[in-house]
């Protein structure tokens, strides 16, 4: 049986690989790094949770993915708007759930990667799969449309989920600060204006 090849192992890849794992269908993913989950400090990302019926948590194991890393449902927050104004706001439901993003025992990364090896897949790092020798291409975009800078550090804050919506602060963009269980970032977000972006993040 043929064995498909996936370039990349971010989520997009190693998903894609844990499914056909799943499915009887061999699978291997190459990364150009030497690990997964390289281009991440341990750092928050938000998982939305308002776009389906079923909880996002809930979706996850109807794939049969299981949630053994850093999850955490967020149901306040904070936004503020364009006019300077803030806007406090709660839900039953979550919002988002925080994930961590990155290299180490905790992040979504590691976690996929574990379950995939669980599955069979095998994982090829320190080498880059030319696009007409992959089956699947999940390196991610071909070109910038927007860029992020980030900034991770242990703090004794109470949590927190702050959402900035101001062209003051990122042009065409967001920054967002969160903080939960003594671990916090911040990330400012751009479409327009990169060679600025140290300055706003600053």
């Amino acid at each position: 049986m043929k064995t498909i090849s996936i370039a990349g192992a971010g989520i997009a890849g190693m998903s894609c690989a844990y499914f056909l794992a799943t499915n009887g269908i061999a699978a291997a993913v190459y990364e150009k790094n030497p690990t997964v989950g390289k281009q991440y400090s341990m750092s928050f990302q938000a998982f939305e949770n308002f776009t389906d019926d079923i909880e996002f948590i809930e979706r996850l194991r109807s794939y049969g993915i299981k949630a053994d890393f850093y999850l955490k449902p967020v149901t306040e927050l904070t936004i503020r708007s364009p006019d300077g104004k803030e806007h406090h706001l709660k839900s039953k439901k979550p919002v988002w759930h925080l994930i961590k993003r990155g290299n180490q025992d905790g992040s979504l990364d590691v976690s996929l990667m574990r379950q995939c090896l669980e599955k069979g897949v095998g994982f090829n790092f320190n080498t880059l799969l030319p696009p007409g020798n992959a089956d699947v291409i999940a390196t991610g975009p071909s070109k910038v449309g927007g860029l992020a800078r980030e900034c991770v550090f242990e703090t004794e804050h109470e949590d927190v989920n702050y959402l900035v919506m101001d062209n003051s602060f990122a042009p065409n963009g967001y920054v967002f600060l969160f903080v939960a269980d003594g671990h916090a970032t911040m990330t400012l977000a751009t479409l327009g204006r990169f060679d600025r972006i140290g300055e706003y993040f600053e």
